[in-house]
């Protein structure tokens, strides 16, 4: 059984039933995820392919890729998708911030 989430009169409410009805955030949302998820380097869409098949979230793979249907994912798994990408940004932000210090004082010192 999959949850649905009905909007009725702007309350929501779960229900379970046997339909699939897409549950996350707005369409805005999402494709902001999948540029995301896009621009990681391969390494980093596989750990996200892991966390989808950790979760049992269906998948389809061809020549061309790998593809979720994102609208009808979890809103659990989203999150750790959406943390991950988080994680993986923030961290390269840091790394070649790192990197920058280091060629400055490179040059600064050892020149």
């Amino acid at each position: 059984m999959q949850t649905q989430v009905n909007y009725d009169d702007e309350e929501e409410t779960v229900t379970e039933t046997n339909v699939t009805k897409p549950i996350t955030g707005s369409a805005d949302s999402l494709k902001m995820l999948r540029d995301n998820i896009e621009s990681l380097s391969e390494f980093h869409q596989i750990e996200v392919l892991r966390i989808l098949h950790s979760n049992h979230i269906t998948f389809s793979e061809n020549k061309n890729g790998v593809f979720v249907n994102l609208s009808y994912v979890n809103c659990d798994v989203m999150n750790k998708i959406n943390e991950y990408v988080t994680f993986v940004n923030k961290q390269e932000t840091q790394l070649y911030e790192f990197e920058e210090k280091k060629t400055l004082l490179a040059n600064q010192y050892f020149k």
